[in-house]
């Protein structure tokens, strides 16, 4: 029986399936890149039915649903626990995100945002060398234990002892600072449901967003419980302080080396 037939046999139309409905939205043509990855990855299921990439493969699809969706969850949720997540996340070859339970894999950084956020920790290593306070660049995971997720910002900062989770030190929990480079398609979350994540940190002060359009910072401080002060600074000849560590940076050491003018910055990071 040909692999073809094989994958018909297997997986027939399941409206409950993620599997289902990307091989539906996407039948099968030669043209098409999008629709023989989707076949590749089926093959893969039927020829390796045991293999560990099984869970890999439902972890690419689950991330498929959820950015065709913008945000919603897939028709039938695959849980994880939080050990599970952190087991397969030790395993991968790449970065994925843990949401109550869904898990996302990451997108890699195109140039600008890759500049950026060099050019951050650059300026954060010099704004902490003197002060009991640590950066992190986004290698690094944030446990935000109130809603069941593990992120990774782009940029934190952590001042006095740091809190670790789950007893590694990959994990933190007390950043005051936090620092996010977004682009247009995920801005409306790094402002939104992101940062409304973020603000149930008790140690967090200060949230960042830096364009990759144009040269705009926005800085959110905590003043109070209540109240979250909100500045921004536009042009390269601006500087923005980040005031949980007392540091002042030009924008012009921000952007350097971005290419503002790129049709790249209007692309997808995550």
């Amino acid at each position: 029986m040909t692999t073809d037939r094989r994958i018909k046999r297997i997986c027939p139309f399941n409206p409950r399936s993620p599997l289902s409905h990307l091989t539906r939205e996407y039948p099968f043509n030669p043209r098409n890149p999008l629709s023989c990855l989707t076949r590749l990855i089926l093959k893969s299921v039927v020829i390796f039915p045991a293999s560990p990439k099984t869970v890999i493969i439902r972890i690419f699809i689950q991330s498929y649903i959820h950015r065709r969706k913008m945000g919603e969850p897939a028709e039938q949720k695959t849980c994880f626990t939080r050990e599970e997540y952190l087991a397969l996340e030790d395993r991968a070859n790449y970065k994925s995100e843990f949401y109550d339970g869904e898990i996302f894999a990451l997108a890699g950084g195109i140039r600008n945002h890759s500049v950026i956020c060099l050019n951050l920790n650059w300026g954060i290593r010099n704004g902490v060398a003197d002060k009991d306070c640590v950066g992190f660049d986004s290698n690094m995971k944030l446990d935000i234990a109130e809603h069941n997720l593990f992120v990774y910002p782009d940029a934190m900062v952590v001042c006095g002892e740091i809190g670790f989770s789950e007893n590694r030190t990959d994990i933190v929990t007390n950043p005051v600072l936090i620092i996010e480079v977004i682009s247009p398609s995920t801005e409306k979350f790094d402002r939104g449901d992101k940062f409304a994540y973020y603000r149930s940190l008790p140690s967090l002060r200060e949230y960042v967003l830096i364009s990759q359009n144009e040269p705009m910072v926005e800085v959110y401080y905590k003043q109070d419980e209540k109240t979250w002060i909100y500045t921004v600074s536009k042009g390269l000849e601006e500087s923005v302080r980040f005031q949980t560590i007392d540091y002042e940076m030009s924008l012009k050491d921000i952007y350097q080396k971005v290419n503002l003018h790129s049709s790249e910055s209007h692309l997808s990071v995550c």
